[in-house]
């Protein structure tokens, strides 16, 4: 692109943010998350918005380890582990489909109890109440050190949960007792507890006043 204002740079790049509604469950099968992470996924309420005139809701960030199942094509998860070949699914919400899978889904692969894809038939998404399905998993690469046990402190795997244009402000603004430390005379800092006083259960103590730390300039 080009712009008035900086004529000397001639065309040049420049990110440009896209939004796309997911109106059907049809569209709720979601792929893994794109290449830099350049693609988020928000749940939001058309009908509540914030001062802004935006819809309040949630974004889903991906954490650790944001994996789905390799193989498509296994013979023993044909059907019944589709759960585990999604990164990610938005289906609505039902009393009658509470889990992803069943317990003895394993011995019939290819007629198994819950078969999750079957879920998405195509209702709508548009202000209902949805259920995020998100696969949490991890791959396993075999080593030397497997052996006799195999040390799972690697095994990490998350999602968070973030408000997006859920309030009209940054949220630590809201927060009355916060504890502010202030230069005073000599160059001695002095907390500023915004007149909100300690509870009673967790009463402000010498350590908390960090006397001495901030003293004539040092730190």
């Amino acid at each position: 692109m080009t712009t008035a204002w900086y004529p000397e740079r001639g065309t040049f790049e420049m990110a440009r943010l896209n939004f796309t509604t997911l109106r059907t469950e049809d569209e709720g099968l979601l792929p893994a998350t794109a290449p830099n992470g350049q693609t988020m996924y928000t749940i939001q309420n058309n009908a509540h918005k914030n001062k802004w005139g935006v819809p309040r809701g949630y974004r889903i960030v991906p954490g650790v380890s944001n994996v789905h199942l390799p193989s498509m094509l296994s013979p023993w998860f044909l059907k019944s582990a589709q759960y585990a070949k999604q990164a990610m699914a938005v289906s609505r919400q039902h009393d009658t489909e509470p889990y992803s899978a069943a317990a003895l889904n394993q011995n019939l692969p290819e007629a198994p109890l819950v078969e999750f894809w079957k879920f998405f038939n195509g209702e709508s998404l548009e202000q209902e109440d949805l259920v995020v399905w998100v696969n949490l998993g991890m791959h396993h690469y075999t080593r030397a050190e497997d052996l006799p046990n195999t040390l799972m402190s690697e095994a990490h795997s998350s999602v968070v949960f973030a408000p997006q244009n859920w309030g009209d402000s940054e949220a630590t603004r809201d927060l009355a007792n916060a504890v502010i430390y202030n230069k005073g005379d000599a160059d001695v800092t002095v907390p500023f507890t915004n007149g909100i006083s300690p509870p009673d259960c967790f009463a402000m103590s010498p350590e908390d006043e960090l006397l001495g730390v901030f003293e004539n300039g040092r730190a």
